[in-house]
């Protein structure tokens, strides 16, 4: 990733968390809330919305952004509960042992409804090499490419901060969605 990449995604997670309120840290355990690190979800405020409105908008917003909608559907209960995966191809880079490894996304979004918020929560992630391989959260160095070592340690903080930047711009997008304003609706 060159500086002004960099840069870019650093203005970019700056406004998107600031009008999200909360954001993902990656920690040896995945993805939890940055202010309390025993959630592995976010809660997205989304005052005047009701639980209807904004299940109808999450359905909407898979419709709009993905190609075949009904293959990405894992679960829904109208109003209440949504599920949905993703794979996003060539989605992360960082420098490793003097190249740039390019790795693609797959995981579950799950998003569960109430009267003007939503638990948004990433699962099952899984972060794979585009020529092979796989990158882990946690693991042994000599054995894995881990963000943390075995002890906590962080030995890829540029791979940190990709990670987080993806997901924390994503569930940006989403709310932008579900409070109405991404809609496409005027034609």
């Amino acid at each position: 990733m060159t500086r002004l990449n960099i840069l870019i995604t650093i203005v970019v997670l700056i406004i998107s968390t600031s009008a999200l309120g909360q954001k993902f840290e990656v920690t040896p355990n995945g993805l939890h809330d940055a202010n309390d690190n025993t959630k592995t979800f976010l809660v997205i405020n989304c005052e005047g919305k009701s639980a209807k409105e904004l299940y109808e908008n999450a359905i909407k917003y898979v419709n709009q952004n993905y190609k075949n909608p009904q293959e990405v559907l894992k679960g829904q209960i109208e109003s209440e509960y949504f599920s949905f995966v993703t794979c996003s191809s060539n989605v992360i880079t960082f420098r490793r042992s003097g190249g740039h490894p390019t790795y693609y996304l797959t995981y579950r979004t799950e998003l569960n409804f109430k009267d003007g918020k939503v638990k948004y929560e990433i699962q099952d992630i899984k972060i794979k090499g585009v020529n092979g391989g796989q990158l882990f959260f946690s693991g042994n160095p000599f054995t894995t490419v881990a963000i943390f070592n075995l002890n906590g340690e962080l030995k890829y903080a540029e791979a940190k901060t990709v990670v987080e930047n993806y997901f924390n711009t994503e569930a940006s997008k989403i709310k932008e969605f579900l409070m109405g304003s991404k809609i496409k609706e005027n034609w």
